[in-house]
């Protein structure tokens, strides 16, 4: 992939010329889709350290989409995990059955970036809308799958217009540094 930061014009016409992919660093509407056939246990460390690790920056995720297969087990231990945290989840009134003090969401809420402690949840009803929902307000940075079925994760990381797409792990991992830097043993021949 190509970097790129988000304060020049060079920036723009890499982004809109670039036949590669481009992240978008600076900018960063990111998403997480936990999937009927995730392992639960796993989506709740993942969704937690997408969110809380560091929200401030461009790669923390802003909306997490959650199958509605599992919506009735998973929502209700993810709020517990995000409440320690103070995180502020917006969602609608299918979300407030499952998250104590929704904050009612609104059309802009799955374009904002918060770089706060808020968190967009939506529950969708199949991959596919989740696929649909990524597209329309991704800004192309990061986004993740949390699946055990293979098949589902390479449907998903396929048709998600976006420079990364992970399959169980975090939208975190996208760092310029960790992309660009020498490994650690390239690091110590120098």
């Amino acid at each position: 992939p190509l970097y790129s930061s988000a304060a020049s014009d060079v920036y723009k016409r890499q982004v809109e010329d670039s036949s590669i992919p481009v992240i978008e660093t600076g900018s960063g509407v990111c998403h997480t889709f936990v999937d009927e056939f995730a392992d639960l246990e796993m989506a709740l460390e993942i969704a937690v350290n997408a969110k809380v690790q560091r929200p401030s920056v461009c790669n923390s995720m802003e909306t997490l989409l959650v199958h509605q297969a599992v919506a009735r087990e998973f929502l209700p231990r993810l709020n517990i995990a995000l409440l320690e945290y103070g995180v502020r989840i917006h969602g609608d009134e299918a979300v407030a059955q499952y998250m104590e003090n929704t904050i009612p969401l609104t059309e802009e809420s799955f374009s904002t970036e918060y770089n706060d402690m808020d968190l967009n949840v939506r529950i969708v009803e199949n991959l596919e809308e989740a696929i649909d929902h990524v597209n329309r307000y991704t800004t192309h940075h990061s986004e993740a799958i949390i699946t055990d079925e293979p098949m589902r994760a390479n449907v998903f990381m396929n048709l998600v217009d976006c420079s990364t797409v992970y399959h169980n792990a975090s939208t975190r991992f996208t760092d310029c540094l960790l992309y660009t830097s020498p490994s650690p043993r390239d690091r110590t021949r120098s």
